[in-house]
Protein backbone atom coordinates (compact mmCIF):
# COMPACT_ATOMS: atom_id res chain seq x y z
CA UNK A 1 0.00 0.00 0.00
CA UNK A 2 1.01 3.56 -1.09
CA UNK A 3 -0.58 6.68 -0.55
CA UNK A 4 -0.20 10.55 -0.51
CA UNK A 5 -0.99 12.22 2.68
CA UNK A 6 -1.90 15.42 2.54
CA UNK A 7 -3.93 18.49 4.93
CA UNK A 8 -4.63 21.77 5.88
CA UNK A 9 -4.74 23.82 2.49
CA UNK A 10 -6.41 26.43 4.01
CA UNK A 11 -7.61 27.43 0.55
CA UNK A 12 -8.87 31.69 0.70
CA UNK A 13 -6.74 32.31 3.56
CA UNK A 14 -6.26 35.97 3.77
CA UNK A 15 -2.46 36.97 3.99
CA UNK A 16 -2.90 40.50 5.49
CA UNK A 17 0.53 40.43 7.14
CA UNK A 18 2.09 40.99 3.29
CA UNK A 19 0.25 44.37 2.45
CA UNK A 20 0.14 44.42 -0.88
CA UNK A 21 1.84 41.54 -1.78
CA UNK A 22 -1.22 39.90 0.19
CA UNK A 23 -3.52 38.58 -2.98
CA UNK A 24 -0.68 36.90 -4.28
CA UNK A 25 0.35 35.06 -1.78
CA UNK A 26 -2.93 33.84 -1.31
CA UNK A 27 -3.34 33.00 -5.09
CA UNK A 28 -0.35 30.64 -4.72
CA UNK A 29 -2.55 27.95 -2.58
CA UNK A 30 -4.27 26.67 -5.51
CA UNK A 31 -1.42 26.41 -7.45
CA UNK A 32 -0.11 24.16 -4.40
CA UNK A 33 -3.01 22.09 -4.72
CA UNK A 34 -2.32 21.19 -8.40
CA UNK A 35 1.15 20.45 -7.55
CA UNK A 36 -0.06 18.04 -5.06
CA UNK A 37 -2.20 16.40 -7.83
CA UNK A 38 0.06 16.10 -10.33
CA UNK A 39 2.61 14.87 -7.77
CA UNK A 40 0.39 11.88 -6.88
CA UNK A 41 -0.44 11.23 -10.26
CA UNK A 42 3.85 11.09 -11.30
CA UNK A 43 4.15 8.85 -7.74
CA UNK A 44 1.34 6.56 -9.29
CA UNK A 45 -0.13 6.31 -5.40
CA UNK A 46 -2.67 3.91 -4.70
CA UNK A 47 -4.94 6.95 -2.93
CA UNK A 48 -4.54 10.20 -2.12
CA UNK A 49 -5.99 11.53 1.87
CA UNK A 50 -6.35 15.33 2.57
CA UNK A 51 -7.15 15.23 6.06
CA UNK A 52 -9.04 18.32 6.76
CA UNK A 53 -9.17 22.49 6.37
CA UNK A 54 -9.32 22.32 2.67
CA UNK A 55 -10.57 25.61 3.09
CA UNK A 56 -10.15 28.33 5.42
CA UNK A 57 -13.99 28.88 6.26
CA UNK A 58 -17.28 27.13 5.24
CA UNK A 59 -17.69 30.10 3.00
CA UNK A 60 -14.58 30.38 0.25
CA UNK A 61 -14.83 32.02 -2.95
CA UNK A 62 -16.78 30.57 -5.66
CA UNK A 63 -13.50 30.94 -7.93
CA UNK A 64 -11.11 29.12 -5.22
CA UNK A 65 -13.30 26.11 -4.82
CA UNK A 66 -13.67 25.88 -8.87
CA UNK A 67 -9.71 25.69 -8.84
CA UNK A 68 -9.56 23.08 -5.91
CA UNK A 69 -11.97 21.11 -8.06
CA UNK A 70 -10.25 21.81 -11.46
CA UNK A 71 -6.64 20.59 -9.87
CA UNK A 72 -8.81 16.90 -8.05
CA UNK A 73 -10.54 16.02 -11.10
CA UNK A 74 -6.79 15.19 -13.02
CA UNK A 75 -6.14 12.66 -10.28
CA UNK A 76 -5.82 9.42 -11.79
CA UNK A 77 -6.61 7.81 -8.58
CA UNK A 78 -9.00 8.09 -5.58
CA UNK A 79 -8.83 11.05 -3.72
CA UNK A 80 -10.39 10.98 0.21
CA UNK A 81 -11.53 14.33 1.41
CA UNK A 82 -12.07 15.15 4.50
CA UNK A 83 -13.82 18.08 6.42
CA UNK A 84 -12.09 19.68 8.97
CA UNK A 85 -12.92 22.20 11.91
CA UNK A 86 -12.51 25.08 9.81
CA UNK A 87 -14.97 23.27 6.52
CA UNK A 88 -16.81 21.05 8.74
CA UNK A 89 -19.45 18.84 6.95
CA UNK A 90 -22.04 20.14 8.52
CA UNK A 91 -24.02 23.62 8.14
CA UNK A 92 -22.73 26.05 5.96
CA UNK A 93 -19.72 23.92 3.75
CA UNK A 94 -18.19 24.54 0.78
CA UNK A 95 -18.95 20.58 0.08
CA UNK A 96 -22.81 21.25 -0.27
CA UNK A 97 -21.48 24.14 -3.47
CA UNK A 98 -22.82 23.28 -6.63
CA UNK A 99 -19.04 24.37 -7.92
CA UNK A 100 -18.18 20.96 -5.38
CA UNK A 101 -20.81 18.74 -6.55
CA UNK A 102 -19.13 19.35 -10.21
CA UNK A 103 -16.71 16.51 -8.76
CA UNK A 104 -19.63 14.07 -8.75
CA UNK A 105 -18.25 12.07 -11.84
CA UNK A 106 -14.52 12.40 -10.77
CA UNK A 107 -12.24 9.76 -8.30
CA UNK A 108 -12.78 12.34 -5.51
CA UNK A 109 -14.56 11.44 -2.47
CA UNK A 110 -15.81 13.51 -0.02
CA UNK A 111 -15.97 12.17 3.51
CA UNK A 112 -19.24 13.95 5.48
CA UNK A 113 -19.87 10.98 8.09
CA UNK A 114 -17.96 8.88 10.01
CA UNK A 115 -16.87 5.32 7.50
CA UNK A 116 -15.15 2.50 5.73
CA UNK A 117 -13.32 2.43 2.50
CA UNK A 118 -11.55 -0.38 1.02
CA UNK A 119 -8.33 0.83 -0.40
CA UNK A 120 -5.30 -1.26 -2.40
CA UNK A 121 -4.25 -3.65 0.60
CA UNK A 122 -6.52 -2.33 3.08
CA UNK A 123 -9.31 -0.44 4.13
CA UNK A 124 -9.09 2.94 4.98
CA UNK A 125 -11.03 4.29 8.29
CA UNK A 126 -12.65 8.18 8.01
CA UNK A 127 -13.84 10.31 10.48
CA UNK A 128 -14.75 13.88 9.44
CA UNK A 129 -15.16 16.99 11.51
CA UNK A 130 -19.04 17.71 11.82
CA UNK A 131 -18.84 21.07 13.73
CA UNK A 132 -16.38 22.95 14.02
CA UNK A 133 -15.59 22.89 17.86
CA UNK A 134 -15.56 19.26 19.77
CA UNK A 135 -14.20 17.91 22.72
CA UNK A 136 -14.63 14.41 21.44
CA UNK A 137 -12.05 12.53 19.97
CA UNK A 138 -12.86 11.90 16.50
CA UNK A 139 -10.87 8.68 16.21
CA UNK A 140 -12.85 6.85 19.14
CA UNK A 141 -14.99 5.16 16.41
CA UNK A 142 -12.52 3.47 14.75
CA UNK A 143 -12.52 0.60 17.13
CA UNK A 144 -15.99 0.10 16.04
CA UNK A 145 -15.38 0.21 12.41
CA UNK A 146 -14.67 -3.65 11.32
CA UNK A 147 -12.45 -4.86 8.33
CA UNK A 148 -10.98 -7.98 6.88
CA UNK A 149 -8.61 -9.93 8.81
CA UNK A 150 -5.20 -9.38 7.30
CA UNK A 151 -6.16 -6.23 6.03
CA UNK A 152 -4.08 -2.95 6.69
CA UNK A 153 -5.96 -0.50 8.99
CA UNK A 154 -5.44 3.40 7.98
CA UNK A 155 -6.84 6.27 9.95
CA UNK A 156 -7.76 9.54 8.74
CA UNK A 157 -9.06 12.20 11.30
CA UNK A 158 -8.03 15.83 12.15
CA UNK A 159 -7.61 17.11 15.16
CA UNK A 160 -4.96 17.59 18.28
CA UNK A 161 -3.17 15.28 19.68
CA UNK A 162 -3.38 15.05 23.62
CA UNK A 163 -0.12 16.04 24.52
CA UNK A 164 -0.13 18.63 27.34
CA UNK A 165 1.24 21.82 25.93
CA UNK A 166 -0.85 21.45 22.08
CA UNK A 167 -4.17 20.44 23.97
CA UNK A 168 -4.18 23.47 26.24
CA UNK A 169 -3.58 26.02 23.40
CA UNK A 170 -6.63 24.50 21.61
CA UNK A 171 -8.76 24.45 24.71
CA UNK A 172 -7.73 28.20 25.52
CA UNK A 173 -8.11 29.28 21.80
CA UNK A 174 -10.77 27.09 20.25
CA UNK A 175 -12.99 26.11 22.77
CA UNK A 176 -11.94 22.07 22.50
CA UNK A 177 -9.81 21.04 19.16
CA UNK A 178 -10.81 17.66 18.62
CA UNK A 179 -8.17 15.89 21.17
CA UNK A 180 -6.38 12.42 19.87
CA UNK A 181 -5.52 10.54 22.11
CA UNK A 182 -1.51 9.00 21.70
CA UNK A 183 -2.51 5.50 21.52
CA UNK A 184 -5.63 6.41 18.76
CA UNK A 185 -3.14 3.40 16.45
CA UNK A 186 -2.79 0.52 18.63
CA UNK A 187 -6.50 0.80 20.13
CA UNK A 188 -7.93 0.66 17.01
CA UNK A 189 -4.81 -1.71 15.31
CA UNK A 190 -4.63 0.71 12.66
CA UNK A 191 -0.88 0.69 10.99
CA UNK A 192 -0.89 4.72 10.19
CA UNK A 193 -3.04 7.69 11.10
CA UNK A 194 -3.04 10.84 9.07
CA UNK A 195 -3.91 13.48 10.87
CA UNK A 196 -4.66 17.05 9.88
CA UNK A 197 -5.33 19.93 11.69
CA UNK A 198 -1.30 20.85 13.10
CA UNK A 199 0.65 23.23 9.95
CA UNK A 200 3.76 21.28 10.74
CA UNK A 201 5.01 18.43 10.55
CA UNK A 202 4.98 15.97 13.10
CA UNK A 203 4.95 12.11 13.70
CA UNK A 204 4.40 10.50 17.09
CA UNK A 205 5.20 6.70 17.48
CA UNK A 206 2.00 3.93 18.88
CA UNK A 207 4.12 0.88 19.01
CA UNK A 208 4.91 -0.10 15.48
CA UNK A 209 2.23 2.38 13.77
CA UNK A 210 2.57 5.79 12.96
CA UNK A 211 0.30 8.72 14.14
CA UNK A 212 1.35 11.57 11.58
CA UNK A 213 0.56 15.16 10.60
CA UNK A 214 1.59 16.06 7.15
CA UNK A 215 1.74 19.63 7.83
CA UNK A 216 0.50 22.35 5.20
CA UNK A 217 1.97 21.94 1.85
CA UNK A 218 2.36 26.22 1.88
CA UNK A 219 2.98 27.92 4.94
CA UNK A 220 0.18 30.35 6.18
CA UNK A 221 2.35 32.13 8.11
CA UNK A 222 5.82 32.85 9.48
CA UNK A 223 4.99 30.96 12.49
CA UNK A 224 4.80 27.54 10.60
CA UNK A 225 7.89 25.16 10.81
CA UNK A 226 9.13 22.21 8.92
CA UNK A 227 6.08 22.51 5.97
CA UNK A 228 5.62 22.62 2.51
CA UNK A 229 5.39 19.15 2.23
CA UNK A 230 3.34 16.36 1.58
CA UNK A 231 3.93 12.82 2.64
CA UNK A 232 4.18 9.78 0.62
CA UNK A 233 3.17 6.60 3.07
CA UNK A 234 4.48 3.03 2.01
CA UNK A 235 3.10 0.29 4.36
CA UNK A 236 3.87 -3.71 3.28
CA UNK A 237 1.71 -5.22 5.19
CA UNK A 238 -0.98 -5.33 8.38
CA UNK A 239 2.27 -5.27 11.05
CA UNK A 240 4.94 -3.59 9.21
CA UNK A 241 6.69 0.01 10.63
CA UNK A 242 5.07 2.58 7.69
CA UNK A 243 7.26 4.52 5.73
CA UNK A 244 7.11 8.33 5.17
CA UNK A 245 9.11 10.03 2.38
CA UNK A 246 8.66 13.70 2.40
CA UNK A 247 8.36 15.61 -0.64
CA UNK A 248 8.37 19.60 -1.22
CA UNK A 249 5.41 20.65 -2.97
CA UNK A 250 5.42 24.87 -1.82
CA UNK A 251 5.26 27.55 -4.39
CA UNK A 252 7.12 29.63 -1.51
CA UNK A 253 9.68 30.19 1.21
CA UNK A 254 9.15 32.27 4.12
CA UNK A 255 11.90 34.31 6.37
CA UNK A 256 12.00 36.31 9.28
CA UNK A 257 15.76 37.21 9.94
CA UNK A 258 15.93 39.37 13.14
CA UNK A 259 18.95 41.45 13.37
CA UNK A 260 20.16 44.03 16.08
CA UNK A 261 22.22 46.54 15.30
CA UNK A 262 24.73 48.06 16.95
CA UNK A 263 28.05 49.22 14.55
CA UNK A 264 27.47 49.96 11.17
CA UNK A 265 29.13 47.01 10.27
CA UNK A 266 25.99 44.93 11.64
CA UNK A 267 23.75 46.97 9.04
CA UNK A 268 25.69 46.18 6.03
CA UNK A 269 25.88 42.46 7.45
CA UNK A 270 21.87 42.12 7.85
CA UNK A 271 21.75 43.40 4.36
CA UNK A 272 24.27 40.98 2.61
CA UNK A 273 22.57 37.98 4.66
CA UNK A 274 18.90 39.35 3.15
CA UNK A 275 20.65 39.41 -0.30
CA UNK A 276 21.64 35.55 0.34
CA UNK A 277 18.35 34.10 1.02
CA UNK A 278 17.95 31.24 -2.34
CA UNK A 279 15.31 31.57 -4.84
CA UNK A 280 14.38 35.53 -3.88
CA UNK A 281 11.66 35.38 -6.30
CA UNK A 282 9.80 32.90 -4.56
CA UNK A 283 10.72 34.20 -1.49
CA UNK A 284 8.16 36.26 1.25
CA UNK A 285 10.11 37.79 3.74
CA UNK A 286 9.98 39.83 7.25
CA UNK A 287 13.13 41.23 8.36
CA UNK A 288 13.25 43.01 11.84
CA UNK A 289 15.56 45.49 12.56
CA UNK A 290 16.50 47.10 16.36
CA UNK A 291 19.06 48.78 17.78
CA UNK A 292 20.81 51.73 16.37
CA UNK A 293 21.62 53.48 13.21
CA UNK A 294 24.06 55.69 12.42
CA UNK A 295 22.60 59.04 10.70
CA UNK A 296 25.39 58.25 8.17
CA UNK A 297 23.33 55.03 7.53
CA UNK A 298 20.46 56.79 7.04
CA UNK A 299 20.66 57.56 3.68
CA UNK A 300 22.07 53.57 2.74
CA UNK A 301 19.33 52.18 4.05
CA UNK A 302 16.96 53.66 2.09
CA UNK A 303 18.69 52.95 -0.85
CA UNK A 304 18.79 49.42 0.78
CA UNK A 305 15.33 49.27 1.29
CA UNK A 306 14.74 50.31 -2.58
CA UNK A 307 16.84 47.47 -3.51
CA UNK A 308 15.45 44.86 -1.31
CA UNK A 309 11.73 45.54 -2.36
CA UNK A 310 11.66 44.47 -5.67
CA UNK A 311 14.09 41.35 -4.86
CA UNK A 312 11.84 39.11 -3.78
CA UNK A 313 8.02 38.14 -3.69
CA UNK A 314 6.94 39.92 -0.72
CA UNK A 315 9.33 42.25 1.68
CA UNK A 316 8.10 43.96 4.71
CA UNK A 317 10.37 45.63 7.42
CA UNK A 318 9.48 45.71 11.31
CA UNK A 319 11.19 48.73 12.03
CA UNK A 320 12.44 49.17 16.02
CA UNK A 321 15.85 51.44 14.99
CA UNK A 322 16.79 54.94 16.31
CA UNK A 323 18.86 57.14 14.77
CA UNK A 324 21.91 57.80 16.95
CA UNK A 325 23.40 61.33 17.40
CA UNK A 326 26.91 59.85 16.64
CA UNK A 327 28.48 57.56 14.68
CA UNK A 328 30.17 55.52 17.45
CA UNK A 329 27.53 53.23 17.80
CA UNK A 330 30.14 51.18 20.96
CA UNK A 331 27.48 52.34 23.47
CA UNK A 332 28.80 49.88 26.02
CA UNK A 333 32.17 51.45 26.37
CA UNK A 334 31.15 54.57 25.98
CA UNK A 335 28.94 53.93 29.24
CA UNK A 336 30.64 55.32 32.31
CA UNK A 337 31.14 52.68 35.09
CA UNK A 338 28.44 52.27 37.88
CA UNK A 339 24.90 52.30 37.86
CA UNK A 340 24.79 53.16 34.46
CA UNK A 341 26.30 50.37 32.47
CA UNK A 342 24.60 47.82 34.42
CA UNK A 343 21.32 49.60 33.53
CA UNK A 344 22.61 49.78 30.22
CA UNK A 345 23.53 45.88 30.12
CA UNK A 346 20.20 45.16 31.16
CA UNK A 347 18.58 47.25 28.63
CA UNK A 348 20.72 45.58 25.78
CA UNK A 349 19.48 42.04 26.68
CA UNK A 350 16.14 43.16 25.94
CA UNK A 351 17.27 44.01 22.43
CA UNK A 352 16.39 40.47 21.92
CA UNK A 353 13.32 39.89 22.73
CA UNK A 354 9.88 41.64 22.95
CA UNK A 355 10.39 44.47 24.42
CA UNK A 356 12.77 45.68 21.78
CA UNK A 357 11.44 48.55 20.78
CA UNK A 358 11.07 50.16 24.19
CA UNK A 359 14.41 49.31 25.46
CA UNK A 360 15.75 50.92 22.12
CA UNK A 361 14.30 54.22 23.23
CA UNK A 362 15.13 53.60 27.05
CA UNK A 363 19.15 53.26 25.63
CA UNK A 364 18.81 56.53 23.52
CA UNK A 365 17.68 58.36 26.60
CA UNK A 366 20.37 56.53 28.66
CA UNK A 367 23.00 57.87 26.28
CA UNK A 368 21.96 61.44 26.00
CA UNK A 369 21.72 61.44 30.33
CA UNK A 370 25.40 59.63 30.34
CA UNK A 371 26.73 62.19 28.20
Amino acid sequence: MRFLHTADWQIGMPARHARTRAQAISAERPRTVKRIVDLANEQRVDFMLVAGDQFEDAAPNLSEIAQVVAALKSAIMPVYVLPGNHDPARGDSPYASPAWRALADSKVVTVLDPTTFDVPGGVLLASPCQKKYSIQDPTTIFQELPSADGAIRIGCAHGTLAIGFAQEFDDGNQRGGYPIALNAASRAGLSYVALGHWHSYFESKDGDALIAYSGTPEPTSFADRDCGTVSIVEINGPRAVPKVERMRVAGLTWHDPSFTIVKDVDFHSAVSELERIPDPERAVIKATFRGFLAPSLVETRAIAQATLLPRFFSYNEVDELAVARENTLDWRSAMPTGLAAEVADRLFAELEGENAAVATRALVMLREIAQ
